[in-house]
């Protein structure tokens, strides 16, 4: 699967001729192949059946069904198509007007209908590949393409760059900007690797941080890169907004502010403990739960936030040193890749195993974990991570279940009855307390404000030279 998105972004885009008045080098490989339009398309097309699925009560049933989740990827196809004939549209008319401002220049060689049915092409393939992918119970496709989309566009930066100013900053400050890589993946790790450990009487629930994104710096500066398009169509009425947009890159404090705000909306928009506690009844008695999710929500804020700002500081000290934007804000995506991808690989060393379930709701995970262990099932954890970093800004990648093929039919129909959208209430002998294992948390805060400590000062002494 992945020889084949590796052919399609080999394969030039015909009817283009790259050597006519395109920047070529300073776009990645992708730009002009049949994997142009790569799984954006797809990636806006889960996002948007995401958020439909949310807000429209009929199919909000469906998020929390193994059934109800085929038919939104149904849904997802179709989306797919659309998206993808409209990108397709975007870059044919983008291509038409660079050869209309260049006539002296042969740039398209072939109609643009067939270049737009090529891309468009492309994009299809590229949505079957990434699921494909994913079906093998080893990667995220649609994750793992996405970054190597990223990664190429870095690689072009850099190349594009090689005699200027980035590569001479990095050889001027190695070590600062060697630490502003690393310590966004070691705060990473430490976040997403020690989950809240909980014990009762008779459960036991590993939950994570609750944060939706683990890099709200992307956000806040996607969403005022936007200005900048908009200052194309009115340059008079959109000039302080772009002035606070270049304050913002240019501020600490600004960063902090933003990052610190966007990421505690996120973490109680998605796991606020009133949405979290009904899903605890499952297993626990309604006060247990209740307290639970309380307590679990506060005690994992500092490690969302010292993580966030970790990345926020070592953002800056890139963007300031090296002059690339978001590169830190991939890091804890591709950790969280990695950290899936060693999870899934030891899985899959003993029985052959099947998915027999999908929720986007990362603590289900923990839920169903206690559920199949009353059954003396074992089960494996699949995309978790991706899907406690991304939640709805990728639905992609959603918390899967994977246990021994043979038994795969029961845990669907157990889980169904449990955690689906009629899953009954726990019953019977109501359980003590749970008793918080902090012994880890307090050694995780400690790391996690050590590391922030060093960014902050790594980030000062950058900021002065």
């Amino acid at each position: 699967m992945l020889l084949g998105y590796a052919a399609l972004v080999c394969v030039p885009l015909p009817g283009v001729n790259l050597t006519q008045g395109l920047p070529v080098n300073s776009l990645p490989k992708t730009s002009f192949s049949l994997a142009a339009t790569g799984v954006g398309a797809a990636a806006s097309a889960f996002g948007l059946v995401e958020v439909t699925a949310l807000v429209v009560p009929r199919w909000r049933r469906l998020r929390v069904s193994f059934a109800g989740r085929r038919k939104l990827d149904r849904v997802v196809l179709l989306a797919t198509f659309l998206l993808a004939a409209l990108q397709v549209m975007g870059v044919v008319l983008s291509i038409e007007a660079v050869q209309n401002s260049l006539p002296n220049e042969r740039i398209i060689t072939r109609s643009p209908s067939l270049i737009g049915f090529c891309l468009f092409l492309g994009a299809v393939a590229a949505y079957f590949i990434a699921r494909g992918i994913t079906r093998f119970g080893l990667l995220n496709g649609f994750s793992v393409m996405m970054m190597a989309s990223a990664v190429l566009g870095y690689r072009a930066n850099f190349v594009e760059t090689s005699r200027g100013p980035s590569l001479a900053a990095f050889l001027a400050h190695p070590l600062p900007l060697l630490a502003a890589l690393v310590l966004p993946v070691v705060a990473t790790v430490i976040a997403l690797c020690a989950p809240e450990r909980l014990s009762t009487g008779g459960a036991a629930l590993d939950l994570p941080v609750p944060t939706s994104s683990l890099q709200p710096v992307a956000i806040v500066t996607g969403a005022l890169a936007m200005l900048t398009s908009v200052r194309e169509l009115s340059p008079n009425s959109q000039n302080a907004l772009l002035s606070f947009s270049q304050r913002h890159d240019e501020s600490v404090l600004l960063r902090f502010a933003g990052a610190t705000l966007v990421s505690l909306l996120l973490a109680w928009l998605f796991s606020r403990p009133r949405q979290i506690a009904p899903l605890f009844e499952r297993v626990l008695a309604a006060p247990s739960a209740t307290r639970t999710a309380r307590s679990a929500f506060q005690r994992a804020l500092p490690a969302t936030l010292f993580a966030v700002l970790t990345v926020t500081l070592c953002e800056l000290v890139v963007v300031h040193l090296l002059g690339v934007y978001n590169m830190v804000a991939w890091l804890p995506a591709s950790t969280a890749i990695v950290l899936d991808l060693v999870t899934a690989a030891r899985a899959h060393r003993g029985a052959a195993l099947s998915c027999a379930w999908r929720d986007h709701r990362p603590h289900a995970a923990a839920v169903a974990r206690s559920i199949l262990d009353e059954a003396k099932i074992p089960m494996h954890v699949f995309s978790g991570r991706q899907n406690t970093l991304f939640r709805i800004f990728g639905a992609y990648a959603l918390t899967e279940l994977w246990v021994p093929s043979e038994q795969a039919p029961r845990v669907t129909e157990l889980l169904e009855a449990r955690l689906g959208p009629t899953g009954a209430a726990f019953e019977g002998t109501p359980l003590t307390p749970p008793a918080l294992n902090s012994e880890w948390n307090q050694r995780q805060r400690l790391l996690l404000g050590g590391i922030t400590l060093l960014a902050m000062i790594i980030c000062a002494v950058a900021m002065r030279e």
